[in-house]
């Protein structure tokens, strides 16, 4: 048997002194700053070499390469480059893309026929608010009732913002609730087919009872609520399709109403016929409506839509026979697309939709419009600050443009943090545009959206009664509100 040899053999004094004297075959080069590349890669030969002497430099190359070049098919394979908004879907276990939701949500309204729900009232003659529960537990919505036996349930969206769709039981007025029932059976066989909304989406029922909107806005948090849609005697006529808005929503709904067709001909869009009517001029919100102290308490931006004989109209409570406006019930399926598809639009958009410079247009327009004496606004900055506020305004839309067409950007895996930025943005952004039309409420009112229609008009009914003290109190109030909106809007 072998002796075995010691891990450490003794070291000679001659092979130090051959060493010294530069017979050492093993000796190391030299190393000059000046060559580094050549110097790591020297290192890492030797370092090779010393320490896994069977494994050759061209195997080594080549055990890099193959590393490299796995990486890379697995991120294809496994990590391959996503958007943000793909991202978004896949967090909230969305399997349905826009495309696909807007054309199941589409065809899923066309094929009921709305008068199903009359011929089981008219056989079961049930009390209106419990016919829509049972229903709605029918459709797996587990409503509830809240406050004043207001019934309400919720879509959780991936982040709390909330849209309401709101409606009230009128006796009087089928429409309402018939609308409100399709939308939701609507939502209900999205939900079923795998789609979840980017926000919240939450569906009340008021009472007939002017008084139920504004309980529900003492006794609950609407911090997180962006807009409110109403659908309240949604068919009073059938001359004239009327939509009340807020004009944060204006161009959101212009363009969602092109690709909506105005009653059954498909080759002719809501758009076009608002086009045709008076060129999108929408109308002005009002009081005595469900959405009125959300929108005029509040500062919570609001929408409605209906059919009327009278565009200039405001009568709210009107007993109206549905049967004989809409005998087929095709304005009824045109609002409920309507609605239903501004709400899906809006639940579906990762940037909020709402337009600021259309804001700071109108009170730019009305204000100098106004027929102000000179002396009444001397040494007033108010109109600097109008402008100022135009410009952070279409600054601040311009920036949200950007920002969801990022949205759609492919990213790799391992620049995450690039979406990680752009998700903070539009969570930064939307939270400004949300809190916008809060600044302009100055106790219980609102300052530039007047309750009878108008715009800044207690500034007209100050010039008109010669009241300059109550004139320059209003314009302290106004330029606040500019303040505090140019503030927030700034990036």
């Amino acid at each position: 048997m072998t002796d075995r040899q010691p891990l450490l053999l003794p070291i000679d004094s001659t092979d130090l002194e051959s060493s010294n004297s530069g017979s050492y075959q093993r000796s190391r080069p030299i190393r000059h700053r000046g060559d580094s590349i050549a110097s790591l890669a020297s290192t890492i030969k030797d370092f090779v070499y010393d320490n896994y002497p069977s494994l050759q430099t061209r195997k080594f190359i080549s055990s890099i390469i193959f590393v490299i070049f796995a990486i890379g098919i697995f991120q294809l394979i496994f990590l391959p480059r996503t958007s943000l908004g793909r991202d978004y879907r896949r967090l909230h276990f969305n399997s349905l893309s826009k495309i696909e939701s807007d054309r199941i949500f589409l065809q899923t309204l066309k094929q009921n026929d709305i008068s199903n729900y009359l011929i089981e009232i008219d056989n079961e003659k049930p009390e209106i608010q419990e016919y829509v529960k049972k229903k709605l537990v029918g459709w797996k919505l587990y409503p509830k009732y809240e406050n004043n036996h207001e019934i309400s349930y919720k879509i959780q969206g991936l982040t709390s913002d909330t849209i309401i769709i709101a409606t009230s039981i009128d006796k009087f007025d089928h429409s309402s609730y018939l609308i409100f029932l399709e939308i939701s059976r609507t939502f209900a066989e999205l939900y079923k087919k795998g789609w979840r909304p980017h926000r919240t989406l939450k569906f009340i029922s008021f009472n007939d009872d002017l008084q139920s909107p504004y309980n529900y806005i003492e006794h609950n948090k609407l911090n997180d609520v962006v807009g409110l849609i109403n659908i309240e005697t949604a068919i009073k006529g059938s001359n004239f399709l009327k939509v009340s808005t807020n004009p944060l929503f204006q161009t959101f709904i212009k363009d969602i109403s092109n690709k909506i067709p105005y009653k059954s001909n498909y080759s002719y869009s809501i758009g076009d016929y608002l086009k045709d009517l008076n060129n999108y001029k929408f109308a002005s919100l009002l009081k005595g409506f469900n959405y009125s102290p959300f929108q005029f308490i509040k500062g919570i931006p609001s929408i409605m839509i209906e059919f009327t004989d009278q565009y200039n109209s405001s009568t709210s409570n009107l007993i109206i026979n549905n049967d004989e406006i809409d005998p087929t019930y095709e304005l009824h399926n045109t609002i409920a697309k309507f609605i239903g598809f501004l709400a899906l639009q809006l639940s579906e958009h990762e940037v909020l939709t709402l337009k600021i410079s259309n804001y700071a247009n109108l009170i730019f327009d009305y204000f100098n419009n106004l027929d102000i004496p000179p002396s009444w606004i001397l040494n007033s900055d108010i109109n600097l600050l109008i402008n100022e506020f135009m410009k952070v305004s279409n600054e601040f839309d311009l920036n949200n443009t950007k920002l969801q067409r990022k949205i759609s950007i492919d990213y790799p895996w391992f620049k995450f943090y690039l979406k990680m930025k752009l998700a903070w943005d539009i969570k930064l952004m939307g939270n400004k545009s949300k809190k916008l039309d809060r600044l302009f409420i100055d106790g219980n009112r609102h300052i530039v959206l007047n309750q009878d229609g108008g715009i800044l008009t207690q500034f007209e009914k100050f010039i008109k009664s010669n009241d300059k003290d109550g004139f320059k109190r209003e314009i302290k109030i106004l330029k606040n509100s500019l303040k505090h909106a140019i503030k927030l809007l700034k990036i």
